[in-house]
């Protein structure tokens, strides 16, 4: 009877926690039998997918694998980002991160981070942004805007800078941090004002996609820059802006997908498109209520002829800030996977 009461209990814990941590992942288009190879309904590039996500499940359930990714800590960025005086140019304006090769994962080829401050405008607002460069690599690299959540762009030691740095390592990325408010409020932290600019860009597409579109022009510009392929990706408020990028008719044919990461998708954005050209990747979590219906949101991506993914996880709003205890994933890698398309 003991024996029984525990296994009951084991079941019940082993059923808490598949559930606390399920992902639920949704893929436009695809047929019941995705993955029997002899059928009509087979597709390649989901079977390919769910099979890494079954070995990536497993690896968990065994004990083989932990997620998260690992915070730049103030004091590792401080260690090797060099200010102005430091640079043989002695530009203020330019601040260059030399990443250690035995403690952070890097991409073949680079050998090195530089994160530049840039100031730019759109149409005469004045913007700073960041840009992480990987260094070492011969060739033109494909590049990620990274749009800020709600308190600003938070300066080169930032939470977005620290995410762009992140990418030009792991992935070889150009990410560009990419402003939305403006010089004045690059670092909000009082609650109304957050309240205020937020509102003002959610009640106003048109602005918010003329912020995002000045970026991705920076980004086809920069001689380094793979021009054909880029990725807008956005968290919080930033997640708002990249579904409105890609609901946009003015957008680039060079942007391929834009991804809000536990965006605010809820009331539905107006689609300004026929047809929406980016690929679309949802990423948020399961108890969220910013995501919205999601039934509604598969429609509403449908209608408009998308090609999108939805995955939500079974966990808290802003699952991927590193304060945060319930980080199941990491967002950087989902970005960079983005890179097949």
């Amino acid at each position: 009877m003991i024996l029984f009461f525990m296994f009951c209990v084991y079941a019940v814990y082993v059923l808490f926690v598949l559930r606390s941590q399920s992902i639920d992942v949704l893929y436009t288009g695809v047929e019941h039998g995705f993955t029997v190879f002899e059928r009509a309904a087979y597709n390649e590039w989901v079977d390919h997918r769910s099979w890494d996500e079954m070995a990536t499940f497993l690896k968990e359930r065994f004990g083989e694998l932990e997620y998260g990714t690992i915070e730049p800590s103030i004091e590792e960025l401080e260690s090797y980002i060099m200010y102005g005086s430091a640079l043989e140019d002695d530009d203020e304006t330019v601040a260059v991160a030399r990443a250690n090769n035995n403690e952070t994962s890097m991409m073949d080829g680079v050998v090195g981070v530089q994160l530049e401050t840039v100031s730019y405008d759109d149409d005469g607002f004045a913007l700073e942004g960041y840009l992480a460069m990987p260094t070492g690599l011969s060739e033109k690299r494909p590049a990620v805007v990274i749009l800020p959540d709600w308190d600003g762009v938070n300066g080169p030691t930032g939470y977005e800078a620290k995410r762009a740095v992140m990418m030009a390592q792991e992935g070889g990325y150009v990410a560009f941090v990419a402003d939305v408010y403006g010089v004045e409020y690059t670092d909000v932290q009082d609650f109304d004002t957050k309240v205020e600019l937020a509102t003002k860009y959610r009640s106003d597409p048109e602005l918010f996609v003329s912020r995002i579109q000045t970026a991705v022009e920076l980004l086809v510009e920069h001689p380094d820059v793979d021009e054909t392929q880029i990725f807008v990706a956005g968290y919080c408020l930033g997640g708002t802006g990249a579904i409105d990028y890609g609901f946009s008719s003015g957008i680039f044919d060079n942007v391929k997908a834009v991804v809000p990461i536990h965006g605010g998708l809820s009331p539905l954005r107006a689609i300004q498109t026929d047809e929406i050209a980016p690929y679309v990747l949802i990423l948020s979590g399961g108890i969220d209520d910013a995501h919205g219906n999601a039934t509604e949101l598969e429609l509403h991506l449908d209608s408009a002829g998308a090609n999108w993914e939805i995955s939500r996880y079974s966990s808290k709003y802003c699952f991927c800030v590193f304060v945060f205890v319930f980080v199941f994933i990491s967002c950087t890698a989902y970005i960079i996977k983005l890179n097949f398309l």
